[in-house]
């Protein structure tokens, strides 16, 4: 019997939080039958769908897994959390890929320009 049916992880974690499996769904977007599946432990979820959920329920994806590692999400996981999340967004959405391949191609001063633009419009945005 694998780690994975001894222990279920993902249900531990969805108690931890308080959170039901249809939080999960909400904040993932993985179907309510895939978590369901997992929670009752009659498959395993596929690597990207455990790095989401590791990811939303803050603990890391070994230990999700069922693998005897800390609960805790590593910092350096926590860092790149919010990359990985630039990098969906830029794959799925292309106005802003444009942007930034267009920002890529500026020099080093023309971009700390628009950057200083942006956390000025960033600003503008918070106040209304």
């Amino acid at each position: 019997m694998s780690d994975y049916k001894r222990n279920n992880r993902i249900a531990e974690a969805l108690a931890m939080k308080g959170w039901k499996q249809v939080d999960l769904v909400e904040r993932t977007g993985i179907k309510k039958s895939s978590i369901n599946g997992w929670v009752k432990q009659n498959w395993q979820p596929k690597q990207k769908a455990l790095m989401d959920m590791a990811r939303v329920l803050g603990v890391s994806e070994m230990w999700l897994a069922g693998y005897d590692v800390p609960m805790e999400r590593p910092q350096a996981q926590i860092k790149n959390d919010e990359l990985v999340k630039l990098i969906m967004e830029l794959k799925d959405n292309e106005e802003l890929r444009n942007l930034c391949m267009s920002i890529s191609h500026l020099t080093d001063d023309q971009r700390k320009t628009i950057g200083s633009m942006v956390t000025e419009l960033s600003k503008l945005n918070t106040l209304h």
